[in-house]
């Protein structure tokens, strides 16, 4: 035991994660419970279970189980049309294809929805989504969409006559004794035992271990979509009694689980979507899980019902979602025997690659089972996992620096740390064509009042957004500066590159009604930020 809290403090360190709280249970037995750190870094105090936590995107599972409810009930069914239910959608031919199995699966081809905090009324919300351009055609492909679970909040609400918000509490929270569970939009209704949550500057968490945390602001979302606050011993009480057959709560009928774990989209080589989850397959064992973040807080929750087995974990630093993963996955490593859960970062087999470009030569390889030994000009660096397919590097003149590969084992493995390159072979340079000159003068920092810091880079004659460790997305012209996103966390979104007209300079980017200045521009005071925040400018 000891030895496990030593590494999961080990991990914390690295990753500069204040406070964690982590449970696990299996059969409805809970196998570890645990908090570590504190739960605020100026004043020191303790992370104690009575603490709180913004979940952000966990809250997605818990609504998706109200709506299917609701459909248990026979008051709705998931094929309906939304605009059956939202009558401000009915205008518009293509929005009355969309049902609400599409909005609980991300495949209504709805935006992701901004990030910023202005406090739209209920009608220019539902405005703003009407006027809006469907991506693509419903059901075709998967978008992740903050809109789509704002809507299901609204059918809610149709249904029900309630507030969303009202409905979950009386409908989940209450018959599960989850009584430090709700959806305050700010701290009052916590009686100080909010956690404060950091962040790094960049709301999909800093690709520099080194870069101080701050408190984050807080950046509210519709409640529906990622507005639920709550504590790891509630969040653990939805989870067991949803997997737990011989624990499984009355109201919560058979039909409400077999919905919600129904494989409905294809979304990477590794996972699928279902309602309100994603699903894995372990040694043919289904996987469900769901991560959030949001104003300097995260959360990882997984469940495995052919074991009886759930787990979620919180903490209050943004974007280390893939961390918590982690951390639980290693949890059921050392309590339940879970060898069959994958280790982050560690590759199958041996591999040895030798990249290089016209500036360096690297070699990467790695034993089976172990992280992977980067070595650059006979430097010899230790890397830290912080996904499948991105390490961080904890010496070196490049330390806390993210590095990424791709493609290995493919014959064409490329290694990339910022906007350096490196190829399988010396010899294997791609030759990209060449791009246009104004796309070099694009590459630099930007920054958006409440969504924090992006970096654009150029990169072999080919451009790249990078959101920080979570996401890097290439982008594809469209016609002059304007771009389309071909992966990550705003795919089929498009970006716009906004010059100065006297100077000729690039200045900022809009995506998603967000506008993102250049970093050569003057910041505003921290202050200042805060205010804009609450008062909602939108960037």
């Amino acid at each position: 035991m000891n030895d496990l809290l030593a590494d999961l403090q080990y991990r914390m360190r690295i990753r500069r994660i204040p406070g964690l709280s982590i449970r696990v249970a299996q059969n409805g037995s809970e196998l570890f419970n645990c908090e570590l750190g504190v739960s605020d870094l100026s004043s020191g105090e303790r992370l104690e279970s009575r603490h709180l936590f913004r979940i952000g995107c966990l809250t997605k599972p818990v609504v998706a189980h109200a709506v299917l409810q609701l459909a248990s009930q026979g008051r709705l069914d998931p094929d309906d049309s939304i605009a059956c239910y939202i009558p401000e959608l009915e205008t518009r031919p293509e929005f009355r294809s969309i049902t609400i199995s599409h909005l609980l699966s991300h495949t209504a081809g709805l935006a992701r929805g901004p990030y910023h905090s202005r406090a739209y009324s209920d009608k220019d919300t539902l405005l703003r989504i009407s006027s809006s351009q469907l991506l693509f055609a419903p059901g075709e492909h998967f978008k992740y969409s903050n809109w789509g679970y704002y809507l299901l909040g609204k059918v809610i609400e149709s249904i029900s006559g309630d507030a969303a918000d009202a409905f979950i509490s009386k409908a989940v929270f209450s018959p599960l004794g989850m009584h430090r569970s709700g959806f305050a939009d700010n701290g009052e209704q916590s009686n100080g035992d909010l956690a404060t949550g950091y962040w790094k500057g960049w709301y999909f968490g800093s690709p520099d271990l080194g870069e101080p945390s701050v408190p984050c602001p807080h950046l509210p979302l519709p409640n529906s979509a990622a507005g639920m606050i709550s504590t790891a011993d509630d969040y653990l009480r939805w989870l067991v009694s949803f997997v737990g057959e011989g624990h499984r709560v009355n109201f919560i009928v058979s039909g409400v689980v077999e919905q919600m774990l129904v494989d409905r989209h294809k979304v990477s080589p590794h996972s699928s979507a279902c309602l309100g989850l994603f699903v894995e397959a372990i040694d043919d064992l289904p996987f469900y899980y769901s991560a959030g973040s949001s104003s300097g807080f995260s959360g990882f929750m997984f469940m495995i019902p052919d074991l009886g087995l759930v787990g979620v974990a919180l903490g209050n630093h943004a974007t280390c979602n893939n961390e918590l993963r982690e951390i639980l996955y290693q949890v059921c490593r050392e309590r339940v025997g879970g060898s069959f859960l994958p280790h982050f970062g560690r590759r199958t087999g041996r591999f040895n690659v030798l990249a290089g470009n016209r500036r360096s030569v690297v070699r990467f390889k790695g034993e089976d089972g172990n992280v992977p030994e980067f070595i650059r000009d006979d430097c010899r660096i230790n890397l830290y996992p912080h996904s499948r397919n991105a390490y961080f590097m904890l010496n070196g003149d490049c330390r806390h620096q993210m590095l990424r590969i791709s493609g290995l084992g493919k014959g064409d493995a490329t290694i990339t740390l910022g906007d350096q390159v490196f190829y399988e072979r010396l010899s294997r340079l791609r030759k990209q064509p060449a791009a246009p000159e104004s796309w070099e003068e694009l590459a630099g920092l930007y920054r958006h009042a409440t969504f924090g810091k992006v970096e654009v880079i150029y990169r072999v004659n080919q451009i790249y957004l990078s959101y920080g460790v979570a996401y890097e997305t290439l982008l594809q012209p469209i016609g002059g500066l304007r771009f389309k996103q071909k992966l990550g966390a705003f795919c089929f979104e498009t970006i716009e590159f906004k010059k100065d007209p006297n100077t000729g300079e690039v200045v900022s980017f809009v995506l998603n009604e967000m506008v993102f200045l250049r970093q050569f521009q003057p910041c505003i005071d921290h202050q200042e930020e805060c205010a804009v925040c609450l008062h909602g400018d939108s960037g």
